[in-house]
């Protein structure tokens, strides 16, 4: 098949995020199996217009700046129109908050991609005159995809679907895989040592991470907490080193983006990752911890309450509040039977996700919108 994948960001672009791996990894495992595909995305900052990464070739359009991406969606149908039309076999409209409207000028095979459905994130996120425009354009454009076929990552983003109003038969539920198996695992420090494993902007929600470790480095005497992502917001990021500061809170280290065998390392040499995002299509980063033998804890919220067994692998608050999060915290910091339970049952739990099993899933999904 020809297979073009209208996405906003790309695997390199410096704001890709779990969504943008999802994205790679299917499209790589589809060129493996002798598709070919190409990914229409933004150009950003000293960008090549053309490359092929993992024998997948991207296209990105417009001017290389950060906000680029506001554009893609008419810049990806004049390049539809221009290079595509006629030329391929399916059409992949990956939605963030906005789509790509392609029941609107698409003849071939669609298949709308969405990782989460944004709703209340577009307040969390914006202006409340922006964040309602916002929602309502949502709630419109699902009407639009009422009859296009949906590939999602989490039961959780499915139940969002069909309360926009998607028909169940048209939703397909494929957990992503995780890299990290077979991975060095460093032992654990001495200092209780709490980790942050995300980007760094306001629906991510550090902040309550941050007063989270201030009440258990509070309780524990001797802590530390380590802060591990890149800054996607910079505003909302000065003040999370404001609120550090003002609380007067020792043992945080800001370590920014980091390399896979450094993320491996800190994940390993942690004792607890924290997860505190106001929603999430899937927890990527929960999986990934448990593979190098970290618990997680977290918030009650879309994805988390998959990717975290609660009591078995982590544990969630049902209270979305720093305290609370700090006091399950530190009740398994110090119950050492319990927290050895945790790690293994959490390698188990990830070791069962692999991207192999996704890749082949998500080639017979494909198959399948060829006879419909």
């Amino acid at each position: 098949m020809r297979i073009a994948i209208f996405n906003w960001r790309d695997i390199k672009n410096p704001k890709a995020g779990g969504a943008e791996i999802v994205t790679h990894e299917y499209a790589r495992g589809w060129t493996k199996a002798g598709h070919r595909v190409v990914v229409i995305c933004p150009a950003f900052p000293n960008s090549p217009k053309k490359e092929t990464i993992g024998g997948v070739e991207y296209r990105r359009l417009g001017i290389r700046t950060s906000g680029n991406y506001l554009l893609i969606h008419i810049l990806a149908f004049f390049y539809y129109q221009r290079c595509l039309k006629g030329k391929i076999d399916l059409v992949v409209d990956q939605i963030h908050g906005i789509p790509f409207f392609t029941p609107l000028y698409i003849k071939e095979k669609k298949l709308a991609f969405i990782c989460e459905v944004a709703d209340r994130i577009w307040f969390d996120m914006y202006p409340f005159v922006i964040a309602w425009v916002g929602k309502a354009i949502e709630n419109a454009y699902f009407q639009l995809y009422k009859n296009t076929r949906f590939l999602t990552i989490s039961k959780s983003t499915r139940d969002d679907l069909i309360r926009k109003g998607i028909k169940t038969p048209n939703i397909t539920v494929i957990y992503p895989g995780i890299k990290m198996k077979n991975s060095k695992i460093y032992p654990k420090g001495k200092i209780p040592t709490l980790i942050y494993l995300n980007r760094i902007c306001r629906m991510k929600n550090l902040k309550d991470a941050i007063i989270a470790y201030k009440y258990v480095s509070e309780k524990m005497g001797n802590a530390r907490f380590w802060i591990v992502g890149q800054v996607s917001d910079r505003k909302y990021y000065l003040e999370c080193r404001k609120l550090v500061s003002d609380l007067n809170l020792r043992g945080v280290k800001f370590f920014g983006y980091v390399s896979e065998a450094q993320k491996i390392e800190l994940l390993s040499k942690a004792h607890v990752l924290v997860h505190t995002s106001v929603k999430e299509g899937w927890g990527m980063n929960i999986l990934e911890a448990n593979s190098c033998g970290t618990p997680s804890v977290g918030y009650n919220v879309h994805g988390l309450r998959e990717t975290i067994k609660d009591g078995i692998t982590g544990l969630i608050t049902e209270k979305n509040n720093p305290k609370e999060l700090a006091e399950i915290t530190y009740n398994l910091l110090k119950d050492k039977s319990k927290y050895k339970d945790m790690i293994d049952q959490g390698k188990k739990w990830a070791g069962s996700f692999s991207w192999e099993k996704a890749v082949k899933k998500s080639l017979n999904h494909i198959k399948t919108l060829q006879t419909l």
